[in-house]
């Protein structure tokens, strides 16, 4: 079942008050973190970070094992931030203890590189 895009909205801008949030220099040094791309597979098909695991923000709970020991550093991330929010806050309910979720998603990190 799909949730009205105005919960979403509502959700995603709760879970950003409640998680951390990184700016790229910072989130996406090399080896730091296991990168988790939280878009729907046609998303992550058209434009990903290099090195992105694609795990949807709707199979994220299910999925979680595949990031590894809950103390693996992970940074979340999608379009814009709101649906990354999200995620990061997912997997700090499910026990991880070093999530940040990107600052400006996707979106940003491209406006960076000019």
């Amino acid at each position: 079942m799909t949730e009205p895009t105005d919960d979403l909205a509502t959700r995603a801008a709760a879970a950003r008050e409640r998680v951390r949030h990184a700016p790229p220099a910072d989130a996406l040094a090399p080896g730091a973190r296991v990168v988790v791309d939280v878009r729907e597979p046609d998303e992550y098909a058209a434009d990903h970070l290099d090195g992105a695991v694609n795990i949807p923000l709707g199979e994220l709970t299910d999925r979680a094992a595949e990031l590894g020991d809950p103390g693996t550093p992970v940074v979340t991330y999608c379009n814009g931030g709101g649906r990354g929010s999200l995620g990061a806050d997912t997997l700090g309910r499910l026990g991880w203890t070093d999530v940040v979720n990107l600052d400006g998603g996707l979106r940003g990190v491209r406006s960076q590189e000019g």
